[in-house]
């Protein structure tokens, strides 16, 4: 009798995190659209130089205040015109573009490289130091709280309950992710709290 052979398909390899972040990009239109067009105003402004058909700052005396070329009174040789002191319009929009990248990239690397100091420094000394640099809009919403719990005013509402006792539960119906600090300590449905004498808790609307 023939023996039985089993025969195991061959694993397929799991996506590399480059290939797997392209799959999901790819499947938003607007992304594919908005990267297309970022590509192209990138070459526009690498090719500069051999794209424009004139000087930026070259002025042609004779020919100020052109319309575009498809306008009546337009010249050819300006596709889009000139401005009032006989520059080409379409040069200055190309080497524009240099401008525009430059100061769109100074920008983004300023943000990242003072966003990551400042994640930094809050993740090494935590406290409220990290509320005020993480998140300065939750801080500055304490202040009106911080008033209202000093004058000891008497209204209750959805931002401070006045209660006494010496510990607090709090528990959800379904499995919740729990935060303390601001770290993850998990999925569940209570967590306990004793209070300390001197000390307040207060819940900071988001």
């Amino acid at each position: 009798m023939p023996a039985d052979i089993a025969i195991t398909p061959p694993r397929q390899a799991q996506p590399g995190p480059i290939l797997e972040f392209w799959r999901s990009f790819r499947e938003n239109r607007g992304a594919v659209v908005g990267l297309v067009i970022v590509t192209l105003i990138c070459l526009v402004a690498l090719f500069a130089p051999l794209l424009a058909p004139h000087s930026p700052i070259e002025q042609f005396r004779g020919f100020a205040k052109l319309p575009p070329a498809w306008v009546a009174g337009g010249d050819p040789r300006f596709l889009l015109g000139t401005d009032p002191l006989g520059r080409d319009m379409l040069s200055r929009i190309i080497y524009g573009a240099r401008i525009s990248l430059f100061i769109g990239l100074s920008v983004m690397i300023v943000s990242a490289v003072v966003g990551v100091a400042l994640g930094l420094v809050a993740a090494a000394f935590g406290g409220i130091l990290d509320v005020v640099i993480l998140h300065p809009r939750r801080f500055l919403s304490w202040i009106p709280l911080a008033v209202r719990v000093l004058s000891k005013h008497r209204r209750t509402d959805d931002t401070i309950n006045r209660l006494t006792g010496r510990t607090v539960s709090v528990r959800a119906s379904t499995d919740t992710p729990r935060q303390l600090d601001g770290d993850s300590i998990g999925v569940g449905r209570e967590m306990h709290a004793e209070c300390i004498h001197g000390k307040l808790q207060v819940r900071v609307p988001r």
